[in-house]
């Protein structure tokens, strides 16, 4: 059977129109995101990316049989092979340049915002210019000050991706029946989601939306259901290293269900009021985050009268086009808040990039309810002021220093955020001001290891090799198997010739240093 150029095009729009579109898109994403350029490594960083042995030297099949930070010496439960891969690959080819590794994250953001864009139109079959309401979603989330999380951040680099693979995996289903190949591509893009993040579990369940909005037989959805399987139980019996319940102790968050969701459906109105009013922005959300301890609470009450109302409504307009798109897209942005509801406990309560895909939703949702916003001069203004607020944000992002500094005004008791300012003044060679900030920590949690190790690190570069010597062993008295300081310890004795320290080490912790050196 031959198929025809026409059926070939994953998007309904002519060619001129889609040049004139794609090239506004990227044009756009580029004005937004310049001032990323312009940053370095900064945080998780050197867990992802500059201190990630596995990255360094290029072992690309450790990225996908192991957990995302291994090659750091540290534990977790993230299974990120195509992004690891592709920061290795940036690695073999420029080295550590921050500035490549952020152009990529730019460039996947965009090209994750054409995908999208490609999908709403398949979706809506329009066949009107691509720059009215319906084009504007893609825009919008191109442009949000929420996205900087995600993009901003090189660590970040998972989200763009998983949006991007999810996105074209849903487009070419929707076309799989123009073309024999596009049902594989669609599969294919899916694996690359998951590859990529494990939200992309998500866009399964979009699938599925997709099945009975366009009357489709769920089998078709079979092949998608076992690669979703395949996954799950690797995830679960190979990658899950890191017992989340010992992350959290034994905190009411951790312990009781009903208190994630609570607090979870609380998240859905903080998130609406990020994405409205995006003024207060941090990563440290974590510490700020009211638990709710009982489902008897506003947030609660609210949003089942707002559900209820939902079922009513879309029960009454079931056989309006515009009502069953208005449903999917509703629906679609809770399936990829879900995982983050805490019904499968994981190492965050609450952060901005979480929202990175539903966003997309999101505003399909808004530009379908609210089509008076199909007005040139209304989204022109509102792009620029949300231009304007990422700039801002990105201002934060560019420089370690105020990044911790700027994190700390919302949550002045994060001991993590501290240690990562005090490294931050370490590496601008600021030592006064690095070894206060550590010494702060240390007064607030005196058996934390990681601050007396940088203090360590810092009495090593000025040739205090005493005083480096006390800090790490002061960071193993809290924590024994602090490897970090096993390996400088190691490093310090064989370079100052101390034989007999350097044996004694070798003896207390003979597994931990053979698997090093």
């Amino acid at each position: 059977m031959k198929h025809s150029l026409a059926n070939l095009c994953i998007f309904p729009y002519s060619q001129n129109v889609n040049l004139t579109y794609i090239l506004l898109i990227i044009f756009i994403g580029i004005i937004t995101y310049l001032p990323s350029l312009f940053g370095t490594f900064v945080w998780d960083d050197e867990d992802f990316v500059n201190q990630n042995v596995y990255v360094a030297t290029h072992q690309y099949g450790k990225f996908f049989t192991e957990q995302a930070i291994a090659g750091r010496g540290k534990l977790s439960n993230y299974y990120r092979p195509i992004q690891m891969s592709i920061y290795s690959f940036i690695h073999q080819t420029v080295g550590f340049n921050p500035t490549v590794y952020h152009a990529v994250n730019i460039a996947i953001h965009i090209a994750a915002a054409l995908s999208l864009f490609f999908f709403l139109s398949t979706l809506t079959a329009t066949t009107t210019s691509p720059f009215g309401w319906t084009s504007f979603a893609p825009i919008l989330f191109l442009i949000h000050p929420l996205q900087t999380e995600a993009v901003s951040y090189i660590s970040g680099l998972s989200d763009p991706l998983v949006a991007l693979f999810g996105f074209l995996s849903l487009s070419l289903f929707l076309k799989s029946n123009n073309h024999p190949l596009f049902f594989p591509l669609s599969l294919l893009f899916f694996i690359f989601s998951l590859l990529s993040k494990e939200i992309g579990f998500a866009f399964f369940g979009i699938l599925i939306l997709l099945a009975i909005l366009k009357k489709r037989s769920l089998m078709t959805l079979l092949p998608y259901t076992l690669t979703s399987v395949i996954y799950l139980l690797f995830h679960l019996q190979v990658i899950n290293v890191l017992d989340m319940s010992k992350v959290w102790d034994s905190t009411p968050y951790a312990t009781n269900i009903m208190v994630r969701i609570a607090t979870f459906i609380q998240n859905i109105f903080l998130s609406l009021g990020l994405f409205f009013f995006p003024k207060d922005l941090h990563m440290e959300r974590d510490l700020t985050t009211p638990i709710q301890n009982s489902f008897f609470n506003p947030y609660a009450i609210i949003f089942i009268i707002l559900f209820l109302v939902s079922v009513i409504y879309f029960w009454k307009t079931r056989k309006n086009e515009q009502s069953s798109l208005q449903l999917f897209a509703l629906t679609s942005f809770f399936i990829t808040l879900l995982p983050y509801s805490g019904i499968i406990l994981i190492n965050g309560i609450f952060y901005e990039h979480f929202l990175y895909i539903p966003i997309a939703f999101l505003s399909f949702f808004l530009l379908l309810t609210i089509k008076q916003l199909n007005n040139v001069t209304i989204l022109f203004i509102l792009s620029l002021l949300l231009i304007s607020r990422s700039y801002l944000r990105q201002y934060d992002w560019i420089d370690p220093i105020r990044f911790y500094t700027q994190t700390l005004s919302f949550a002045p008791d994060s001991l993590r955020i501290r240690n990562g300012l005090g490294m931050a003044y370490s590496d601008a060679k600021v030592y006064d001001k690095a070894l206060a900030t550590f010494d702060d920590v240390i007064i607030r949690e005196p058996l934390l290891p990681n601050s007396y190790h940088n203090k360590g690190n810092i009495f090593l570069i000025q040739k205090k090799y005493n005083e480096a010597e006390n800090m790490y062993k002061k960071a193993l008295e809290g924590d024994s198997s602090f490897t970090f300081s096993i390996f400088a310890l190691y490093k310090l004795y064989k370079d100052t010739k101390q034989i007999d320290k350097l044996n004694e080490l070798i003896k207390s912790y003979p597994n931990i240093l053979n698997s090093r050196f």
